[in-house]
């Protein structure tokens, strides 16, 4: 009866927030709206053009007739990236700023199109651009925050209520997400967590959705949903993900840690509509210090309640309006 209830009662924000919105598969804790084709097509490219970049900066030389086959083609390449997280998330770096600036502007209008900007009181900065790959690991799928493993974005410690996920490039079809309802909640249900599969002692079993992520389409995916990879043998795939805080938010908000809360990093509307535009995001930190840095195969990760924004932004990160030169002079000194 309790988890009745909750369903019910998130399912109906949820539809809420999209009853003016494209809608197209319907389940409680998920739904999928139509992006218009120019709009998706302009953000498909501006990721390619990003990764590309990013390969460019390492020093790969490429060549490709589209940014499918990029994917494909240069696949070892862009896992090999020294920017690239063992979640997938391709971070921005000082020489892919420009890029990096143009996914947001993209995503942007998509957001503004579905005027839905009253009822969305934060987002997050910045944007996740991540690639997961069809084939895995041992190494991958035993971390304690593999995101294989079935999962609430609540147990991350990521202040928010929804997410809203974008599947861009590559094979969306066997490298996928699979999405669930929880069964037998238990009332610390929401909790924050150092580890995915401790998750699996706070509700008894799920009911799987049969939503098939398609290219073309934007999901919304409430806080208590949960979801994981789901692979088929299939090959990469490039998705966006960020989380958001709508006006229903003061309901979750509460059960979030004081650690957790004060690493926000969500921001109003109309300064996260800025982002791209007229505030730009920037890491002073370049490619080659990354790669120096930051060795994927030997990171050991130390996963902390309230974790889920470190390693999201870097340690020189920050956003800088692009209205004054003497913003630019600093970020060419790399003094910003």
């Amino acid at each position: 009866m309790v988890d009745s209830k909750i369903i019910k009662d998130r399912d109906s924000k949820l539809t809420d927030l999209a009853k003016n919105m494209p809608l197209v598969q319907n389940y409680p804790l998920i739904k999928e709206v139509e992006i218009k084709k120019y709009l998706y097509k302009s953000l498909q490219n501006a990721a390619g053009a990003y990764i590309n970049a990013c390969l460019i900066y390492d020093g790969v030389e490429t060549e490709f007739s589209d940014y499918e086959e990029m994917i494909s083609k240069y696949k070892e390449e862009i896992f090999n990236l020294p920017n690239i997280t063992p979640n997938g998330v391709i971070r921005p770096k000082l020489e892919t700023s420009a890029e990096y600036n143009l996914i947001h502007s993209k995503i942007v209008d998509i957001v503004k199109s579905y005027d839905i900007d009253a009822k969305i009181e934060k987002m997050r900065l910045p944007l996740t651009i991540r690639i997961v790959d069809g084939v895995t690991s041992d190494w991958v799928e035993n971390r304690p925050r593999a995101n294989n493993i079935m999962h609430s974005d609540f147990w991350t410690g990521g202040c928010c209520d929804l997410a809203f996920l974008v599947p861009l490039l590559g094979d969306i079809e066997r490298t996928t997400v699979r999405f669930a309802e929880p069964v037998g909640m238990k009332e610390n249900f929401l909790s924050e967590l150092p580890k995915y599969e401790d998750g699996e002692h706070l509700y008894d079993k799920y009911l799987p959705y049969d939503m098939k992520m398609r290219k073309e389409y934007l999901y919304l995916q409430d806080i208590y949903c949960l979801h994981g990879t789901w692979r088929e043998g299939g090959g990469p795939r490039v998705s966006m993900d960020w989380t958001i805080q709508t006006n229903n938010y003061s309901d979750i908000k509460e059960s979030y840690s004081s650690k957790s809360l004060s690493s926000d990093n969500h921001y109003d509307m109309e300064t996260w509509c800025q982002a791209g535009k007229d505030i730009y995001y920037f890491d002073i930190e370049t490619m080659d210090e990354s790669r120096k840095r930051f060795n994927n195969e030997n990171k050991v990760e130390d996963i902390k309640l309230g974790a889920a924004v470190d390693g999201q932004t870097g340690n020189n990160a920050k956003f800088v309006s692009v209205k004054s030169s003497s913003n630019f002079l600093n970020i060419a000194k790399r003094d910003i």
